[in-house]
């Protein structure tokens, strides 16, 4: 038996090892916990930027509640630009957009191609930049002289047409394409004046529950047939990233302002999921430290047990600085074990996600997420590194 071998059977042969297979499988199953939070976020975070949006963007439409007071007072319900800039502000919103909307009179009048007559009502007109609209025809656009003005109408309208009124009047149903050839009569009238354009049905919006022009037909209209006074919107349409929902979420609760709920349920799911991961990786965490604390507190005792070894070993020679570098030697191998094993957990574990998901159709990511496995090398490090110093302090 050579001598470091001899060293090492003198060190060992006193220690009971119960204590610290405890410390590896708390810190073992503290690793993978925080490793399985990191990882299970990255999936979500994977899925809801594949859910067919513009590069995971959601639109949230979002206006201030009419109540009681802003009846009397139509300001309060209106949005000011410290109302935009605290949005801003939040550093989650990628653009805002704030609708228009007329300050004239519009009545209508749709004809239907085969069909006598039309109906007819007073219209609102609203209009938002390009950007925010989910489906641009490819003809929405409209200049100083041009009598055909493009509107886009939302799907529900046309739905409530067909499934709504047209039954109950014994009218046909239309589809999309056939209401494209229509043709409306649009009547404007204002303090300037009025006029007549035609109006024609460029597409739908699934995305805002509004009847849309070009703005540059509500900046002309509104200049022309009214004072055009300076008006803010009570309505505005933000994109934000699917992941940041829950942020924004926090503030339309906060300032009481409304937004369609459904599209704020990821934003809510979001935001418990967060907190769901806060708690796993503060769990994993604590964990973790009550684990090494335990390993760290066992290489003491077994120090002190081992004393008549130690005193033996340096009277024949031996460095004291040789025995503890033994022991933080072999503490290293075990967390290099105990972060290996981690990860070997998590790649099986990812393993029957990913079945799972592809029984629900949900293509999840490749592998481990990059993130995952920095997380669990910076904390074993980090842990590696005050047990060092710790036992350090014994070489004093």
């Amino acid at each position: 038996m050579g001598p470091r071998k001899s060293i090492t059977f003198l060190l060992r042969k006193t220690q009971s090892p119960l204590q610290l297979i405890a410390g590896i499988f708390g810190s073992f199953v503290g690793i993978f916990i925080v490793g399985l939070a990191v990882q299970l976020y990255a999936e979500y975070t994977h899925l809801i930027s594949n859910q067919g949006n513009v590069a995971g963007y959601q639109f949230i439409i979002i206006n201030k509640k009419v109540s009681a007071l802003n009846t009397l007072k139509r300001d309060i319900s209106q949005f000011s630009s410290e109302d935009l800039d605290r949005i801003r502000d939040l550093g989650v919103v990628e653009d805002i957009g704030v609708f228009k909307s007329n300050q004239f009179s519009v009545e209508g009048i749709l004809q239907i191609p085969g069909q006598n007559g039309g109906f007819g009502s007073e219209m609102f007109l609203e209009s938002v930049e390009d950007q925010f609209i989910d489906q641009t025809p490819e003809d929405w656009n409209w200049k100083i002289g041009d009598e055909t003005v493009p509107l886009i109408l939302p799907t529900d309208f046309l739905n409530l047409y067909n499934f709504n009124f047209a039954p109950s009047r014994g009218l046909p149903v239309l589809s999309q394409k056939t209401t494209k050839l229509a043709r409306f009569s649009i009547s404007i009238s204002g303090e300037k004046g009025q006029e007549t354009f035609v109006g024609r049905i460029a597409g739908y919006s699934s995305r805002i529950n509004s009847i849309l022009v070009p703005l540059s037909f509500m900046e002309f209209a509104n200049e022309k047939f009214t004072a055009n006074t300076p008006q803010k919107s009570g309505k505005i349409i933000v994109s934000i990233k699917d992941d940041k929902i829950a942020t924004l979420y926090k503030l339309i609760k906060e300032l009481d302002w409304e937004t369609n709920e459904d599209k704020l349920r990821s934003g809510k799911f979001a935001a418990i999921l967060e907190l769901l991961i806060s708690i796993m990786v503060l769990v994993g965490l604590l964990i973790v430290a009550v684990s090494f604390s335990s390993t760290i507190l066992y290489v003491i005792l077994a120090i002190n047990k081992s004393r008549y070894e130690i005193d033996t070993l340096m009277l024949i020679g031996v460095p004291r600085t040789f025995i503890v570098r033994w022991y933080i030697g072999n503490l290293g191998m075990i967390n290099a074990f105990i972060g290996i094993g981690a990860g070997i957990a998590l790649i099986l574990f990812k393993n029957k996600l990913d079945e799972f998901a592809a029984g629900y159709s949900y293509q999840l990511l490749e592998k481990l997420h990059f993130t995952t496995y920095l997380i669990i090398c910076s904390t074993l490090l980090f842990i590696t590194l005050i047990q060092y110093l710790r036992i350090r302090k014994l070489d004093r």
